[in-house]
């Protein structure tokens, strides 16, 4: 059988792209891409490809509608948000001035700002209710419905931080040598605030998984084991091959695979449902607080059995 399957490059991915492993049963047809935000997009419209990673926000929102997609507990990408908010400094210094106040994100439902907007209401006392949201993108879920406190703009999210529209943007790798020195982090020290979160025995935000055509894993019992343990065994090459090396980029995302590598080494950590229960609960739990989700959702539905 052949699958076109679009994934992101990671030291983890790589094993699978350029063929040291296969999957069992399946000739993989890699589709390449400008952006796998793109990809899980036109998956959850058109279920144009067989396989994709996708931001799992989407897939628990794609689910709510009834799209035939299934996931596998196969978890590709974490991201710690606090490296990846930014403020104004004219209108704002701290992340509790947010309250009232304009801030921007690519679009609600995203997986980071999700993350982020939970951070903030933990470790700030931020209430999602208390900011009006300005999403500069659609949400790939075209059906759901946003809260009355976000709003669309046509503008770009670094423009309009620059020109005070909004205080502050999360969720999104701005590149502040681009804009004028009024515009910082937002979280003053990241590193020990998230620090402080992964002490305090919160998860280390889940981001991506791998998602697949119900139609398709339903035909093929054996394709969502055959796939999970192709995963599996491209993450252990990865791992082997030791954390990549920065690059001397000063971005925040750098920054921050940087300090998943100082505190957790092989920041791969394992696949599977029960490794991430506690994780997909503390996500599930944010997607409620922040009217994207039910309370209720049953975690063990809404992955393949492998």
């Amino acid at each position: 059988m052949k699958l076109k399957i679009a994934i992101g490059s990671y030291p983890h991915t790589e094993p699978l792209i350029d063929g040291r492993v296969g999957v069992e049963g399946a000739d993989l047809e890699f589709v390449e891409h400008d952006s796998i935000l793109t990809i899980g997009r036109s998956m959850v419209r058109n279920l144009d490809h067989d396989v994709v990673e996708m931001p799992l926000t989407t897939y628990i929102v794609a689910r709510q509608f009834g799209k035939p997609i299934t996931a596998l507990p196969v978890f590709v990408l974490r991201v710690l948000p606090q490296f990846l908010m930014f403020a104004n400094r004219e209108i704002i210094q701290r992340p509790q001035d947010l309250r009232g106040k304009r801030v921007g994100v690519r679009a609600y439902t995203v997986t980071t700002g999700v993350w982020g907007r939970g951070v903030l209401a933990l470790d700030y006392g931020l209430d999602a209710d208390d900011v009006t949201w300005v999403a500069a993108d659609d949400e790939h879920v075209l059906e759901y419905q946003r809260p009355a406190n976000v709003v669309s703009t046509s503008g770009t999210l670094g423009d309009l931080l620059t020109s005070g529209d909004i205080a502050a943007v999360i969720g999104v790798d701005l590149d502040l040598s681009k804009l004028d020195d009024r515009m910082g982090l937002l979280i003053d020290d990241p590193v020990r605030a998230a620090q402080s979160w992964l002490d305090a025995g919160r998860p280390y935000p889940l981001n991506h998984t791998i998602a697949a055509r119900s139609e398709l894993l339903e035909r093929h019992p054996r394709l969502a084991t055959a796939l999970f343990a192709a995963f599996e065994e491209a993450r252990r090459l990865g791992a082997d091959t030791g954390p990549a090396q920065a690059d001397g980029s000063a971005s925040p995302r750098q920054a921050e695979r940087r300090f998943a590598q100082s505190v957790i080494g092989r920041y791969l950590i394992a696949y599977g449902l029960e490794a991430n229960r506690a994780s997909l609960g503390v996500l599930t739990g944010m997607l409620s607080e922040q009217h994207i989700a039910p309370g209720s959702i049953d975690i063990s539905s809404m992955f393949a059995a492998v």
